[in-house]
């Protein structure tokens, strides 16, 4: 005995047979996989938050220095190299003293003075023994922003100085 199944969804119907097996055209259990458990994902790593951009009111310079200071016998064997900053001027520099060995025959100070009043610090980054440094600041307070450089060796040493940034230029000041 058979028995036929009409399939929907035909231009002709269509007809099945379908042998008469025990159960045929009966709903038959259909074995199923355990339910998985979910597994806990991490979130989502957020994204690192963008530092806030900043416009500057001045144009951004650059430049190149190179000064030369001869032997710790003279006057000229300390030179400062200072520009201009408005608050919130963000200067980035690098320098080498050629010529100069390690282990403290070389001084520097990065700081700030006031205009006005050249005497008076407004801000001290570092006062190091050293022979080269980079980095970047960003300062509170207008005012005059660099380099005192001074060679304690009996040998000359040239500064090469690099800066970039937000600044104008102030003249070549000895102290």
């Amino acid at each position: 005995m058979s028995s036929l199944i009409q399939r929907p969804g035909r231009h002709a119907p269509a007809l099945v047979v379908c042998a008469l097996l025990a159960g045929c055209g009966q709903p038959k259990p259909v074995a199923t996989a355990p339910e998985a458990t979910p597994v806990a994902q991490p979130p989502p790593a957020a994204a690192p938050a963008a530092a806030p951009m900043k416009t500057y009111a001045s144009e951004m310079r650059s430049e190149d220095v190179s000064i030369t200071l001869p032997p710790n016998k003279s006057y000229d064997s300390e030179r400062e190299h200072m520009v201009q900053m408005s608050a919130g001027d963000t200067l980035v520099y690098s320098w080498t003293a050629e010529g100069a060995q390690p282990g403290g025959e070389f001084y520097y100070e990065l700081h700030g003075q006031d205009p006005a009043d050249p005497e008076k610090v407004i801000a001290s980054f570092e006062k190091k023994m050293e022979t080269k440094g980079s980095g970047a600041f960003t300062v509170d307070k207008p005012g005059h922003y660099g380099w005192f450089f001074q060679n304690q060796s009996d040998k000359p040493v040239t500064v090469k100085l690099h800066i970039a940034g937000f600044y104008a230029p102030v003249p070549a000041a000895k102290s």
